[in-house]
């Protein structure tokens, strides 16, 4: 058997990674990837199902108000941006959700405001000379 192929179809591009397995996820995330992914030889109705992923999500994860893990990846569905608080045995662990529907809406907004910063300073450079 050769490599697989994939198909990809029309859906939005998301981060996708967790902070567990990869610690880049929370501060700069892999660019975004289509999250219409499946391969060839996928059933139909398997491909048609991940076609209507329009939804980018972030989990965040804390204990004691601590933040300890993040995932970014894509859902088939919106959310209310929410989050939940359980408490045992004096430790409280918090799961919050957002959800999002455009491209690379799940990146990290601290590379967003880099990259922002770059472009003004680049822009003010510009007119200064």
């Amino acid at each position: 058997m050769g490599t697989q192929r994939y198909v990809t179809g029309a859906g939005v591009l998301c981060s996708q990674c967790d902070s567990d397995l990869d610690p880049y996820c929370r501060e700069m995330p892999p660019p975004p990837e289509n999250c219409t992914l499946c391969t060839l030889y996928s059933h139909l109705d398997e491909c048609l199902r991940y076609q209507e992923v329009n939804y980018c999500i972030t989990e965040r994860r804390y204990i004691n108000d601590t933040l300890v893990r993040i995932t970014r990846d894509c859902s088939p569905s919106s959310l209310p941006e929410t989050c939940e608080t359980i408490t045992k045995l004096d430790v409280q662990i918090k799961v919050c959700f957002n959800t999002c529907k455009y491209s690379g809406c799940n990146s990290s907004g601290n590379v967003r405001f880099k990259q922002i910063i770059v472009m003004l300073l680049v822009t003010m450079s510009t007119f200064l000379k």
